[in-house]
């Protein structure tokens, strides 16, 4: 069995991007050069990627099935540039995320050229497990360390509109009542619920598993960030390069957003925010709170 160290659960538009290029650069920290496995939200029950959903790869390859012919694309694409990398771990490491049947075991098989080091990968998507996948990646790994980067969840949700204006999922045009049914999908929503996501993990894993840290101090102060994140994997902080730690990734268009939107999102996440602060030790609740106080 293949020990995996951590895992990134979230939250989506919360500089995960940003963490995973900055975890890569110490040396003693290994994680697929796939940043996102999905593995654990393949099921279609979630609103997530569901690529994987099938297990049988032949099944996969052949099936007609929406979730198929995305996965046919996904492999074709990213097997391409693996090739064209001339890397041949890079190039077997891919074969077998694609070209292999999906189960526990083949999962732990995405780490095994992480030797010794420290282990785990990234899925924002992971933050909106069932309790039910949460045991089962608890009996899985009972020691694993959990790292979740919450983001003022206003400015999450209107970060995560204009990323899909980007990538064309939406409009640039797009109305004021497009912009509210899509602040009240579950797919915005489900993602913004940090309450009930700690909820959810915190009552599968002990809080000394988890790791928590807030988007501004990846604006404010990142170095001290990933140090604190580096000395709670049990690592040298001292042997990073830190070369990430000033880049950036993903990053969405400006687009200033609608002052009816905004007291929208207000609305929405008010009582949010100020449960956080009950919840967290930390100041960082408490000036978004201050940032919506009419």
């Amino acid at each position: 069995m293949t020990k995996i160290d951590f895992l990134g659960i979230g939250a989506q538009k919360s500089a995960t991007s940003w963490l995973s290029q900055n975890l890569r650069d110490h040396p003693d920290i290994w994680m697929p050069p796939r940043k996102e496995l999905h593995y654990f939200d393949r099921s279609l029950k979630y609103i997530s990627p569901s690529y994987l959903a099938t297990d049988k790869y032949q099944e996969r390859k052949k099936g007609l099935e929406k979730h198929n012919v995305l996965f046919r694309k996904k492999m074709n694409n990213e097997l391409e540039l693996a090739r064209q990398s001339g890397n041949k771990k890079i190039v077997d490491w891919f074969e077998n995320y694609f070209c292999k049947d999906i189960s526990d075991d083949w999962y732990q098989s995405l780490f095994i050229q992480g030797g010794n080091k420290i282990k785990g990968e990234i899925t924002p998507s992971y933050s909106i497990l069932t309790i039910e996948d949460i045991k089962h990646i608890k009996g899985l790994f009972p020691d694993l360390k959990l790292i979740f980067l919450l983001r003022d969840p206003i400015e999450r949700a209107w970060s995560q509109l204009r990323f899909l204006i980007k990538t064309g999922r939406f409009s640039s045009s797009i109305s004021i009542e497009e912009i509210k049914s899509f602040i009240d999908s579950d797919f915005q929503t489900s993602r913004g619920d940090y309450l009930g996501i700690l909820s959810r993990w915190q009552s599968v894993f002990l809080s000394s598993q988890f790791f928590i840290a807030y988007y501004d101090e990846v604006v404010e102060s990142p170095r001290a960030l990933l140090s604190r994140l580096f000395n709670f994997l049990s690592l040298n902080p001292d042997k990073s390069s830190f070369l990430s730690l000033h880049k950036k990734s993903n990053v969405s268009p400006t687009i200033e957003i609608p002052n009816e939107i905004k007291k929208y999102l207000i609305k929405k996440y008010y009582d949010e925010i100020e449960g956080l602060i009950s919840l967290s030790h930390s100041s960082y609740p408490v000036k978004w709170l201050n940032k919506y106080k009419s």
